[in-house]
């Protein structure tokens, strides 16, 4: 049984692609030691992460983020528990509007309405859709490490 939690955040200030690329090092060194896979999806100042793994691992690395000075209100909009991981070989893939079919890329417009101040409660059947558009990108692509170049 693996637990799957998802949340949405926005950085106080921009991120720089360097800066991207040493959080995506460092998110994908401490899930691979804690047996955590997932992806992150950012657009300007939004992020979205799934993450998956034994509920304590997950859980401990949430508290991680929340507690992360870089984040503003991050809020779970998903926590619940699967029998099977959506994306069972990233440690952290990176998805950038770009990996997205352009029609689907509307999906990146929903995460606007998730920082809104009526999140969506948690477990929101659209918030597994949206998951389901995401990990169907990472599914056609033909990505050698962990995805859309930021390996």
């Amino acid at each position: 049984m693996f637990y799957r939690l998802a949340y949405v955040s926005s950085s106080v200030q921009p991120m720089s692609v360097e800066a991207i690329g040493a959080l995506l090092e460092v998110s994908r060194r401490n899930n691979l030691r804690d047996d955590i896979t997932g992806f992150l999806c950012c657009r300007e100042r939004m992020f979205f992460q799934l993450l998956e793994g034994r509920q304590t691992e997950v859980e401990a690395c949430y508290a991680r983020i929340r507690d992360d000075p870089r984040h503003d209100e991050p809020a779970p909009i998903l926590m619940e528990e699967t029998e099977t991981r959506s994306v069972p070989d990233f440690s952290m893939a990176y998805i950038t509007r770009r990996d997205l079919r352009a029609e689907r890329a509307e999906v990146l417009h929903a995460l606007q309405g998730f920082r809104s101040r009526e999140l969506p409660r948690t477990n929101d059947p659209a918030v597994t859709e949206l998951i389901a558009t995401f990990t169907g990108a990472l599914a056609r692509q033909k990505w050698s490490g962990e995805g859309s170049g930021m390996a």
